[in-house]
């Protein structure tokens, strides 16, 4: 399939596009034009503000009842260690 402008009467004007892009401003608070490298910040800072509100609501589980094998390996050396009984 061929592809021609040929007898297009439509002009062209680079100066409107030039104009959108250049004199262009974004407001003070806009989302969108936040850099890429606040998203993990940002999202960091929510999810510690979600998991606190909801640790107020809900309450603290008691870490010395909690079964180690529910924690990720890595950070299971910071649990309390269970004091147990010799037999």
């Amino acid at each position: 399939m061929p592809v021609s402008v040929e007898g297009c009467d439509y002009t062209f004007d680079n100066e409107t596009v030039f104009r959108a892009i250049h004199d262009y401003s974004p407001s003070a608070r806009n989302l969108y034009h936040v850099s890429f490298f606040w998203y993990t910040a940002m999202g960091v800072v929510l999810c510690m503000a979600v998991s606190l509100l909801a640790s107020l609501f809900f309450g603290w589980e008691n870490l010395s009842q909690m079964d180690p094998a529910l924690i990720t390996p890595c950070m299971r050396r910071f649990l309390p260690n269970k004091f147990y009984q010799n037999v």
